[in-house]
């Protein structure tokens, strides 16, 4: 067995000098594009190293032996004499267009996959992959020398290449605003179709990381520019990052806080107190500006139903202002917000109680359809009682325009004989507040008498109807008057 020599590595310094002149050449692209204040270093150090290598590489000696045409003969015939040699073997057919495709250098195009290629094997194969080139790779290559701290990119860049759509001025204006704002330099507009075209991954820019700790002033056309600017991004909407108020006549953006969201009230005045008054701490009112709403999702509807589920029953000025809000909505809202409350209690010598009351009233007398009103301040307007009774309810007054009912037969039923006294004491006490209200003027009489049914006094059939759910809601007993009356009113309402 031979041994195989094993031959002594040798640095190539042309190779060496030549490389690293391309790698200052690529970094100096790379501040060309980002404007970093070393570019013009970069590019006059790699083009000089480039060109000295060209120019020592051109320089090349060859050795004119007098007896070459000789020597060469001898070496033909040395050939000639090893070959014989060596025993026949068959020989194959040799491609010559796979020949050609070893030998032949390829244009190889970096936007699609470069297939390794091998030569044909023998007994004992060898695999030679051809290398790919480093174009190949030239997206990721910028992103994976970011990574490895080989080179950095200045953190303060922005770049989106979606940004090239924007007019000039409007690119302008982003330009200034995020500096101004974030404290972040925007890629030159001129320079992005370059670094779309050279599919060049440059460290991802997103609205994350974006932070507005002072209120910063804004115009409305800066405003649209910055809206538009964002557009692009899918991290989050705008208003979720950032919120805007108006101050006066300046209008102010700065980040979220915890808890924060953004609302848009319109030209809605009540709306904006409302907001402002009583969910200043989380609902932040933006500007009445039209080209806002779209990217704001607490607004109209939406709104409206955030702040009646988180109504406070209790505060008589937030009831105020909520019936000045829905006054001018329809029904089916207005019962929406109705069915929230439950219940509306008047007390007597309750000043407070007086005024929800008045308010809902106001809120009943703009419903479209007024028998639905009618039914429903029956039965949400109550008279609390002591604590384990039933609370009464406005469905269930005696008119008390007379003190008995005659039947047939001329009989008469004392209503003392057929409700308790505490019964006829709450049924007063409507009366009262009836009174009151019609007193004070605030809507229409005709509406209001209507909505308490005022000017009528109770039928046979309303007061057997009243009766009846007297004794099933208080699970009485009835005497014998009542036993009467009772079957007095059925005999008379079937006829």
């Amino acid at each position: 067995m031979s041994n195989k020599g094993t031959g002594a590595k040798k640095l190539d310094i042309l190779n060496l000098f030549y490389s690293l002149g391309a790698v200052v050449i690529l970094i100096g692209v790379i501040a060309k594009l980002l404007e970093w204040e070393v570019q013009d270093i970069f590019m006059t150090v790699g083009l000089t190293m480039e060109a000295v290598v060209f120019g020592v590489s051109s320089i090349k000696f060859i050795n004119k032996d007098k007896n070459e045409e000789n020597y060469d003969q001898h070496a033909d015939n040395q050939f000639q004499k090893d070959a014989l040699k060596v025993e026949p073997f068959e020989v194959e057919p040799v491609n010559d267009q796979l020949i050609h495709s070893y030998v032949l250098p390829q244009t190889i195009d970096i936007n699609n996959s470069i297939q390794t290629q091998s030569f044909p094997q023998s007994e004992q194969s060898i695999n030679y992959d051809v290398k790919q080139p480093i174009e190949q790779f030239a997206p990721d290559l910028l992103w994976q020398l970011d990574k490895l701290g080989i080179i950095s990119f200045p953190k303060d860049i922005f770049y989106q290449p979606e940004w090239a759509n924007l007019s000039e001025d409007q690119y302008g204006t982003v330009t200034e605003l995020f500096l101004a704002l974030f404290g972040k330099k925007v890629v030159p507009q001129k320079n992005i179709p370059l670094l779309k075209s050279y599919d060049i991954r440059l460290p991802e820019s997103g609205i994350g990381e974006l932070k507005i700790q002072n209120p910063v002033s804004l115009t409305e056309e800066g405003l649209k520019a910055l809206i538009l600017a964002f557009k692009p991004y899918r991290y989050k909407g705008f208003f979720d990052v950032f919120v805007l108020y108006t101050d006066g006549k300046n209008h102010f953006i700065r980040s979220t806080m915890e808890n924060e969201m953004q609302v848009y009230s319109g030209i809605s005045l009540p709306l904006e107190n409302y907001c402002k008054k009583f969910h200043s701490k989380e609902l932040i009112v933006s500007p009445a500006l039209d080209f806002i709403a779209p990217f704001v999702k607490l607004k109209n509807e939406i709104l409206l139903d955030y702040l009646i589920k988180h109504f406070d029953k209790q505060n008589v000025d937030a009831l105020e202002l909520m019936v000045q809000i829905l006054f001018d909505k329809n029904d089916q809202t207005k019962l929406f917000f109705l069915d929230k409350l439950k219940t509306i209690e008047y007390r007597p010598n309750d000043e407070d109680t007086f005024k929800r009351v008045q308010s809902i009233i106001l809120l009943l007398a703009s419903f479209t359809n007024k028998h639905v009103a009618k039914d429903v301040l029956g039965r949400i307007l109550v008279i609390p009682q002591e604590v384990g009774s039933k609370n009464f309810a406005l469905e269930e007054k005696l008119s008390l325009n007379t003190s008995s009912i005659r039947l047939s037969n001329n009989k008469v039923f004392e209503y003392t004989n057929l409700f308790d006294e505490k019964y006829i004491h709450n049924s007063k006490l409507i009366l009262e507040l009836q009174k009151k209200l019609i007193e004070l003027n605030f809507i229409d009489l005709s509406t209001l008498i209507n909505l308490f049914d005022a000017d009528q006094e109770d039928s046979v059939k309303v007061l057997y109807s009243k009766y009846n759910k007297y004794i099933n809601k208080y699970d009485l007993t009835p005497n014998n008057i009542q036993i009467e009356f009772a079957l007095l009113c059925k005999s008379l309402i079937n006829k």
